[in-house]
């Protein structure tokens, strides 16, 4: 501490107090109503996209499924960044030491977007869906295996309920057929 002048001091007693104590305790709590909220946009905003893409692959006999990503993502960029300059997103910085170690993250992100719009160019929505939903379940079994990780009784149940949702909606095509 010594030669910490008075804003180098502030500095570090809010680093230390927005350790995970700090940061619960200054997290906005949300409604009920604001969450069902925010996940019904979620799940309309998923489901437009998909039968929009689908639409577009199929309908417009457009075959170019990584173009379609980066038009997606080019026009995203172009909603977000004037919202942001707005003042409408907050402005949230990570460290560089964060940031790289994001990278194999958003490496993993573009390729799950890329492969399902891939997929999605051979198959139909139902057939999609259920393959996309029975990937919860690979997940689950991956971490059992390989991390040792037992999930609760809750999870283990939600996890097997929706594969089996998604198995029986898909069951009336099984032909794959896009």
């Amino acid at each position: 501490a010594k030669g910490m002048g008075v804003s180098d001091k502030g500095r570090a007693k809010r680093d230390a107090m927005s350790d995970s104590a700090g940061a619960a305790a200054a997290r906005p709590q949300h409604s009920q109503v604001y969450v069902l909220y925010v996940l019904f946009q979620v799940n309309f905003a998923s489901m437009s996209a998909l039968f929009i893409n689908k639409a577009i692959f199929a309908m417009y006999n457009f075959h170019f499924p990584i173009t379609l990503y980066l038009v997606q993502a080019f026009t995203t960029l172009l909603v977000l960044l004037p919202m942001y300059a707005f003042g409408m997103l907050p402005d949230v910085r990570i460290g560089r030491s964060a940031m790289l170690a994001l990278i194999p993250c958003a490496l993993v992100s573009w390729l799950n977007v890329v492969v399902g719009l891939l997929a999605l160019t051979r198959v139909n929505i139902p057939m999609f869906s259920a393959l996309r939903r029975l990937t919860v379940l690979f997940t689950l079994g991956s971490e059992v295996v390989m991390l040792g990780k037992i999930p609760s009784l809750s999870i283990t149940v939600t996890v097997l309920l929706l594969a089996m949702g998604s198995v029986m909606s898909a069951l009336s095509d099984v032909t794959f057929s896009g």
